[in-house]
């Protein structure tokens, strides 16, 4: 959901209620000018109220401006924040895919990420030619990863299970983050077509920032 007039979180509850939603995560982005017509209400993080999403994540470039209690998880962009929205919403989404390899949910995901201020989108890559390593998108996005107080990771794999992509990127991942940080991985299949086949896998990928 993209905040563009004076919303609620009740309303947005409702609206997607509307359309079908049973079990209601909601994922906001909103810019920073925006921020004080999104009404949180009563909310309470990991508390299902009648009424109001059972989740709730926010995306904005200025989540210094957002009460980390008020929400289940705080993201802050840093490039591209619609591209960020859509990789987190992807990443919601793999949640309530058809099968997992792996049993998470979004409280594992926010505990995972809780002690950081916020959590960031890292661009980061496994490739089978070095499956022991990961490959980031810049310097920047690898110090995140290293200097993470919390890591959330998402994968999508193909329905036969069959590949072991999702070992050697976990255990590459692993070897990437401090041995305290919370890591949390969670392994769906057959949402993205993109990743089953290709010997380089775009990972799914938060980080909590210190």
């Amino acid at each position: 959901h993209r905040v563009g007039q004076e919303v609620s979180l009740h309303a947005i509850g409702q609206q997607c209620r509307s359309d079908g939603g049973e079990y209601l995560l909601v994922v906001v982005w909103v810019p920073h000018e925006r921020l004080p017509i999104l009404d949180f209400g009563d909310y309470v993080p990991g508390v299902g109220l009648p009424g109001l999403p059972t989740g709730c994540i926010v995306v904005t470039d200025k989540p210094g401006t957002v009460p980390h209690s008020s929400v289940d998880i705080l993201v802050g962009t840093r490039l591209d924040p619609i591209a960020d929205a859509v990789r987190v919403t992807r990443m919601a989404s793999s949640l309530h895919a058809s099968k997992t390899l792996t049993c998470a949910d979004i409280f594992d995901f926010s505990h995972a990420l809780s002690k950081g201020s916020h959590a960031v989108c890292v661009d980061a890559f496994w490739c089978e030619s070095t499956p022991d390593g990961l490959l980031f998108g810049s310097p920047a996005d690898a110090a995140l990863v290293t200097g993470a107080a919390g890591a959330v990771m998402t994968l999508h794999v193909p329905q036969s299970r069959k590949s072991q992509a999702h070992k050697h990127a976990l255990r590459a991942l692993q070897s990437c983050v401090r041995s305290e940080a919370d890591l949390i991985y969670h392994i769906a299949t057959g949402q993205r077509v993109d990743q089953l086949d290709s010997r380089v896998r775009p990972l799914d990928l938060l980080c909590a920032t210190r």
